[in-house]
Order: C-alpha cells, then structure tokens, then sequence
C-alpha cells in the first residue's frame, strides 16, 4: 500500500462533507497531504464583488496586508512605514509588493499612502490539514503539528490495518488535539477523535494557505453555474 492510495478516499469524505480541497501544499514549515477549506459564501461572494481575483499565496502580502489600515476606517499608512516594519526597501516595497496589490483590488494607494480594501475577512468558515501515513502514525503526528500553525484543525489519517498503535494512544491525540481519521478496507472515512476548532499560530500563513485553494474555489463556482 501507497501513501497515495489514502489521499482519494479522504478527499472524496471532505468534499462530501462539503469542503474544497487541494493536495500536497507547500509551506516553510511542512507539506501537508491535504488542505481543505469550508466556505463562508457571504465572504466569497463580497470578495469577487470586489474583483479580487488573483490569489496571494506569499506570506510577505498578508504580512503588509495586516499592517495596512481599512480603507473603511478612513485611515492611510505610509509607505516609507509599511517598509521599515517589514525590512524592505521603499522602491522595491512599491514595484514589486504595492503595485501588484493595487492592481488585483486589494489595497488603494494615493500620494505615497495605502488603506486596504475589504478587511481581509478570511472567507473561509474551517481550514483543515490532513497528514496521511501507511503506518508510522507518530511520524504523521508531528507533521500534523507543524501544520496547526496554519490552520484551525489538524488530522492524521491511517488505513485499517495499521490503526491499532494510534488508537491505543488516543489521549496523545486528545492532548495534542489532533484527528485521528481511519481508512476502511471499504474506502469509507471512520473519525475517532474531531479536533477544537482553534485559532492558527499565524494568522498570515493562514491566509497564505487559505488563498492556495481560492483558484480552486472560483473554478468550481464557475462550474455550478454552467
């Protein structure tokens, strides 16, 4: 058995489940096999009214973005602050990082000063990571850590034959609040422990990752309306 073979079953249960998925997303910290999202239709639908199309899948845009005030709040940050805060020169600040901004709809710019549109709500409701292993479930476990950094539940999945050892040490997973999935000779999904929906560590690699699906996300609207 491939590691492989887990991921359609898992992301079949997911989008059943009524999430979008996508595989193998890279971040500094880890690869998780799989990343999900359940959506927040009202925050969807006020983003691509306000034509932010593009995704921002670097971390340096959300770390700016976080920064820079509303637009609503009728207040405007200088660029040369926007700069010092985030270790970058004014110039490059402006033409590689401000300007592809402006031009995607995220952020306005007027004499030297930016204010960001829409406020950056994430759009989603849960974003869910799943770390598939064939059977060493603590190696699964510790990159499913990594992952909490990003997202709001982390998994471990594992397939039938090789649970035992996981669910003899359910409380690790309690603790560390961590899902424990189980892949059935059947491909169905058995959940034995939901994780509590948490906050991530970083708010900007969320956002980061968050915005590896919205392509995905915009295509499969598309589709629906078809």
């Amino acid at each position: 058995m491939k590691e492989q073979s887990l991921i359609f079953p898992i992301v079949r249960y997911l989008r059943s489940n009524g999430y979008v998925t996508c595989t193998e997303y890279r971040t500094p910290w880890a690869v998780p096999d799989i990343l999900a999202v359940c959506l927040d239709e009202e925050k969807v639908n006020q983003r691509l009214a306000k034509g932010q199309i593009t995704p921002l899948t670097r971390e340096l845009y959300w770390q700016i973005l976080k920064l820079i005030p509303d637009i609503e709040q009728y207040c405007y940050m200088d660029v040369n602050t926007i700069a010092v805060n985030v270790g970058l020169s004014p110039s490059y600040l402006t033409s590689k990082i401000l300007n592809t901004l402006r031009r995607n709809n995220y952020i306005v710019v007027q004499d030297g000063k930016c204010a960001k549109i829409n406020g950056f709500h994430p759009y989603s409701k849960t974003l869910v990571s799943v770390e598939a292993k064939v059977k060493d479930w603590k190696h699964a476990g510790e990159q499913a850590l990594r992952h909490q950094k990003f997202v709001n539940q982390a998994y471990v999945a594992l397939p039938s034959q090789h649970i035992k050892p996981a669910l003899n040490n359910l409380d690790a997973f309690r603790k560390a609040n961590l899902g424990l999935l189980e892949i059935n000779a059947q491909d169905q999904i058995i959940q034995h422990f939901r994780p509590t929906y948490r906050d991530p560590i970083l708010d900007t690699l969320y956002n980061a990752a968050l915005d590896s699906l919205w392509a995905i996300v915009q295509s499969e609207r598309k589709q629906k309306l078809i």
